[in-house]
């Protein structure tokens, strides 16, 4: 299979630094990672592709056990009457509880120790605050519903944002002078906002910024406060789901790097800078481990959302999953193919998975920029209903209705598409836009008959498409 990372030494003065290998099963699942400073570690998957079990550099064997749905979090309906309060849904997972009300969002978690969170959230599902022994935390959205600032007893932190990606932070002691607002925290209150947002300039000299890879969410280089003497910018080193493993200086000194259980939380941490981010598009929240994924928060305790998918369209089996895999597959908005999936019109509850017929990988990557950025003046849009196919979400339907199943990555039908749109980008310059968006929609009819005729590879055993 082509394209796949089997190898990655970075260097300094011709002396090597750190080195990281991969090797993948006949699926293309990534089955051992060997690191020079973080040893070896081993994955192993069920026939779907979903992660069944991590070994650790240590040698310790963890198993994920799921359901049909893909949940490694159990849960049963707890109901005294039919009043919201008088509804709950609960579960354990490795010695913490959680309880969720009625509208799908994580209200209470505790554990054997005896450590209590309470939650609270707002009409639309945002959370809003977080409690515990130590800490009372308040957060407030604008009005795309992304998260500006979070606050507690001492200090806020404040957020800009460049559309969906995190482009900087800044904390303050709340006893700072001038700081914005967040008494009138109401996304919709426009004049509260523009008043915060004001303030909020102040700030600006003094923010941390993320700087991160053309078209994607993977992190390419932190720039710390610039008011800070000696302030460098530190670089980051990713694995393969763009991950941050490491950062570096500008001397190729090692500034930050963590070692992580399989589903992201991190096991051992070494830092001389602040870096919050974690799997593409997720910031970690000290204050109650979860990372902040756009348009909802994930546990790494569970590998999962908590709270339903905000557009309820994710096959209609399991609203809080996250991905099947986590070193091989990403969600950065926190939304999978939800965006697609809504604009084919999605139906919930049906099996059926949403197939981007141009991947989204090769859509971001850097090889085609210049083709897709053009094709989007123009009005093209990856998440359209035209670059859209409905395949079954399970062996079962694959087998019933006699298309490929979608549920994991799929290497080999991207590899087929980047050689379709390699030969398209290399003609681009000397076709006109409509013979462009022409060759594009060649392309997707390509794909398209391909999946329902059996021209590419699926898996003997599973039907999936690989």
């Amino acid at each position: 299979m082509r394209d796949r990372l089997v190898s990655r030494t970075v260097s300094r003065h011709d002396s090597g630094l750190f080195s990281t290998g991969y090797r993948y099963d006949r699926n293309g699942n990534p089955e051992a990672r060997s690191d020079s400073r973080l040893g070896h570690e081993y994955f192993s998957y069920d026939p779907v592709g979903r992660l069944l079990a991590h070994t650790c550099p240590e040698g310790r064997v963890t198993r994920f056990i799921q359901d049909a749905a893909g949940n490694q979090l159990l849960t049963q309906i707890r109901a005294q009457d039919d009043s919201p309060q008088g509804w709950w849904r609960e579960g354990e997972l490795h010695g913490v509880r959680y309880l969720f009300d009625r509208a799908g969002n994580l209200r209470r978690q505790s554990d054997r120790q005896g450590n209590h969170r309470q939650l609270r959230w707002d009409g639309n599902h945002r959370l809003r605050g977080t409690r515990d022994r130590q800490h009372t935390t308040e957060y407030g959205y604008d009005a795309a519903g992304r998260r500006v600032f979070k606050r507690n007893a001492q200090e806020t932190t404040w957020f800009w944002w460049d559309g969906d990606a995190l482009l900087g932070e800044v904390t303050r002691p709340n006893s700072t002078p001038g700081l914005p607002d967040t008494a009138a925290a109401d996304p919709d209150d426009a004049g509260a906002a523009a008043r915060r947002k004001q303030a909020a300039r102040t700030l600006w000299p003094a923010i941390q910024e993320y700087v991160y890879r053309p078209g994607s969410f993977i992190p390419f280089a932190l720039l710390p406060d610039r008011t800070q003497p000696d302030a460098r910018i530190h670089y980051y080193h990713n694995d393969l789901n763009g991950c941050p493993l490491r950062l570096t200086d500008s001397d190729g000194n090692i500034t930050w790097e963590a070692q992580y259980h399989a589903w992201g939380g991190v096991k051992r941490l070494t830092q001389q800078v602040h870096n919050p981010l974690r799997f593409q598009g997720q910031y970690y929240d000290k204050e109650t481990g979860l990372h902040y994924n756009r348009y909802r928060y994930y546990n790494p305790h569970s590998g999962s959302f908590i709270s339903q998918d905000p557009i309820g369209l994710l096959d209609g089996l399991n609203l809080y999953s996250y991905v099947p895999n986590p070193l091989g597959w990403i969600d950065p908005l926190g939304l999978d193919s939800c965006a697609l999936g809504k604009n084919m019109g999605a139906r919930k509850g049906d099996g059926m998975a949403n197939h981007h017929l141009i991947p989204e990988e090769l859509i971001k990557d850097r090889n085609f920029k210049g083709l897709f950025d053009r094709l989007k003046k123009f009005g093209w849009d990856g998440d359209g209903a035209s670059n859209g196919m409905f395949l079954p979400g399970s062996k079962a339907l694959s087998d019933k209705i006699g298309l490929p199943g979608h549920w994991s990555n799929h290497n080999q039908y991207t590899g087929a598409i980047r050689n379709k749109l390699t030969q398209l980008a290399s003609q681009a310059n000397r076709l006109s836009d409509t013979q462009l968006a022409l060759g594009i929609k060649n392309i997707q009819n390509w794909a398209k008959e391909g999946l329902e005729n059996g021209v590419f590879r699926v898996d003997s055993n599973t039907g999936r498409l690989i």
